[in-house]
């Protein structure tokens, strides 16, 4: 998931707007949510100031659980502890 949403980061902000946010989802999982179903998601998930841009990283360190190790590279991990409120082991 985590490179389905870099590859469509082409300028590299570390965001993807909504729509590609919702087909990468949807391609991922083989589902179609409806529009209520993915504002509900939406709700939870980090976003930009101009809350038109989902902020993937924070959203997929979400499910970065495991101690040991990280889904992050290095550069990725650096940018979420400097840019976000969210503790990254």
């Amino acid at each position: 998931m985590l490179q389905k949403f870099r590859k469509i980061d082409r300028n590299k902000t570390n965001t993807i707007s909504k729509q590609e946010f919702r087909a990468a989802i949807e391609s991922h999982f083989s589902i179609e949510l409806n529009d209520t179903e993915f504002n509900e998601l939406l709700k939870d998930v980090p976003k930009a100031n101009d809350d038109n841009r989902v902020m993937y990283l924070e959203f997929m360190a979400k499910f970065d659980c495991d101690t040991s190790s990280t889904l992050f590279d290095a550069k990725s991990l650096r940018f979420l502890n400097k840019n976000s409120t969210m503790a990254i082991v």
